[in-house]
């Protein structure tokens, strides 16, 4: 039982060490009670796992945080990393939001 305890946490480890997750802010006018919605609708973007969004209503400014689905490691054991930032401009101007900035939080 402690074998299999310790495998598990070592996997769920493993798991978290390759998603990585960026920040994009933008800034527009975003209803407080359609945010879960956007979050939402963003997580089906492809790759992306999960979304959070900040959205400060006085500054009509926000954050939209995402975590990406860990990379298929190719034959030879290397990982691809090939994410491009444009389907997630391309969602926020959808919903009449103008990116201002895109960094990587983590590894």
């Amino acid at each position: 039982m402690k074998t299999f305890i310790a495998l598990s946490f070592t996997l769920c480890l493993s798991f978290v060490s390759y998603s990585q997750t960026y920040v994009m802010t933008f800034e527009g006018s975003v209803d407080p009670f359609s945010i879960s919605q956007l979050e939402q609708k963003c997580s089906q973007l492809e790759r992306i796992q999960s979304t959070k969004i900040k959205y400060k209503v006085e500054a009509n400014k926000g954050e939209l945080i995402f975590t990406l689905s860990p990379l298929a490691k190719e034959l030879k054991g290397e990982e691809r990393d090939d994410f491009s930032p444009i389907p997630v401009k391309t969602f926020l101007l959808e919903n009449n939001l103008s990116p201002l900035s895109f960094r990587k939080l983590k590894d």
